[in-house]
């Protein structure tokens, strides 16, 4: 009996984090022709310091940036050659979109036909922004990663309650457990915690050459997940109103193991696409992804990465999202019955199956956006049961007391020697091994280099694997350095940008 009790209190945590008692139905959707109207256009100065020109809806459809179909919503960044040095203009043309609806929990489903390719320089993500101060109410990236990596990154940002992920089955491996970004009022930890998801086909390129595919995230009061279905192996329920989780498998990301209720509320939908910043440009993140340094070592990576974006507007032909349709699910005490949910995307009805692609694919694409007119008036959704936005804000608005941390420190400068000849692999983190806080980058930064592979590399981002190899020819796995203390050690980045505060640089 006791034997049977102990097991039973031993199961009992996974037990609760099950989706089998969790239905759903169909609560809102983003798609087609009222798509944009969905969202507010932000335009304020990028909070990551990047060079990028937000536009409004009015800009983006004269520049021809935005387009709608009856069934997709399409759009992508500016052309032309510009100068670097002009302190007139903020960047190259892009749009950042912000819902207009607040969500707390839910199933968010996206189909998505084409996301912006990899290049140097580039940075987009597909995330849902908490309200209020950043990150308060907490930030779930869905879709994240920046320049020639071609696997996705799943993220948390956490305000200051504790909250650290625990090892649970996903196929995805932990990269970084610490979820909480303030300590003591203190960002100490703009990283997050995070997962890599371990697919090879589920981020630019290979994602584009496998015409998309649908990424989903369950969010409840225990735990928040992501599954991503390459096209044509979507499970049969995704086309319901009322999808079936039990179908989807085993997640690609599993976040569990703190307060989740309290962590997450009032969740946007935002879209981003920005260049170079304080990830895609940084020092240890652009050069090691195989990017042209156009300045001297002595110089901050960012000034090279802002020049190639300037000088290569070609490199970007491919820097546009399709959306086929966003479906937002509500809990309901109802079990799922399949009907059409009304969206024209097809979804098979295969099982779901991880599919692997060459990252060398080749991906023919057009470089200019359709044109068609697109009402700029906004309407109201009354079929949401979320609430709506009063107002844009833009996550690195921070509470009046909150203060960068000045105790950490990182070397002046790294080293990585990549084989230009090598095939493409990356051996991921192992997720047994032991998860170091923020704190531990410095140390883990300087520690000893794997002379097993062709390659020489330490990830400064990726503290759960103290040395982590790969080879690299089409494809690089590069490295988001995003810790306090490199923003501290590159003051001099905010003087390059005065519009922009260094607080700011820690953020979407």
């Amino acid at each position: 009996m006791h034997s049977i009790q102990f097991l039973f209190l031993a199961l009992s945590p996974l037990l609760s984090l099950t989706s089998a008692d969790t239905f759903y139905t169909q609560n809102d959707i983003y798609q087609g022709s009222t798509f944009f109207d969905k969202f507010d256009f932000f335009t304020d100065d990028d909070p990551t310091a990047g060079y990028v020109d937000y536009k409004s809806r009015a800009d983006a459809q004269s520049l021809g940036l935005i387009s709608t179909t009856a069934t997709s919503a399409k759009w992508g960044v500016g052309g032309g050659v510009l100068n670097p040095d002009d302190t007139t203009i903020r960047g190259r043309a892009s749009v950042r979109l912000e819902g207009k609806v607040s969500y707390t929990k839910g199933l968010f489903v996206a189909d998505i036909a084409h996301m912006p390719g990899n290049a140097c320089g580039i940075w987009p993500a597909f995330w849902t922004l908490g309200s209020g101060s950043w990150p308060l109410n907490g930030e779930i990236d869905i879709i994240e990663n920046v320049n020639e990596i071609t696997r996705n990154k799943v993220s948390l940002h956490t305000g200051s309650t504790a909250c650290a992920i625990n090892k649970v089955p996903m196929q995805g491996s932990i990269v970084a457990s610490d979820c909480r970004t303030l300590h003591n009022g203190v960002i100490d930890n703009s990283v997050g915690c995070s997962v890599d998801s371990g697919s090879n086909a589920d981020f630019g390129d290979p994602f584009n050459a496998g015409n998309g595919g649908t990424y989903a995230m369950q969010w409840t009061d225990t735990f928040i997940k992501t599954w991503f279905f390459p096209r044509g192996s979507e499970p049969k329920s995704l086309s319901c109103s009322a999808p079936d989780v039990t179908e989807f498998g085993t997640p690609d990301s599993f976040f569990s193991g703190c307060d989740i209720a309290s962590n997450f509320k009032e969740h946007r939908i935002v879209f981003t696409t920005t260049f170079c910043g304080s990830w895609a440009g940084a020092d240890g993140v652009y050069s090691n992804a195989g990017c042209p340094l156009t300045f001297p070592s002595s110089e901050p990576q960012w000034k090279s990465c802002k020049a190639q974006v300037a000088a290569h507007p070609e490199s970007y032909n491919d820097g546009f999202w399709e959306v086929n349709s966003i479906k937002v699910f509500k809990e309901t005490t109802t079990p799922p019955t399949c009907a059409s949910s009304g969206s024209s995307s097809s979804m098979a009805s295969s099982t779901p199956a991880r599919t692997s692609l060459s990252s060398s694919s080749s991906l023919s694409s057009s470089s200019t956006l359709s044109t068609s007119r697109v009402s700029s008036s906004t309407s109201s959704d009354s079929s949401s049961s979320g609430t709506t936005s009063s107002s844009s804000s833009m996550r690195g608005s921070l509470p009046s007391s909150t203060a960068l941390s000045s105790t950490a420190t990182l070397p002046s400068s790294t080293t990585s020697s990549l084989s230009a000849g090598a095939s493409s692999a990356y051996t991921s983190p192992d997720p047994t091994s032991n998860v170091y806080s923020s704190t531990d980058l410095s140390s883990q930064y300087s520690s000893g280099r794997d002379t097993s592979s062709s390659v020489n590399y330490h990830d400064p981002y990726d503290p759960s694997s103290k040395r982590s190899s790969f080879t690299r020819s089409t494809t690089s796995y590069s490295t988001q350095l995003r810790s306090t203390a490199y923003f501290q050690s590159r003051s001099t980045l905010s003087s390059a940008a005065p519009r922009r505060t260094p607080e700011r640089l820690l953020f979407h």
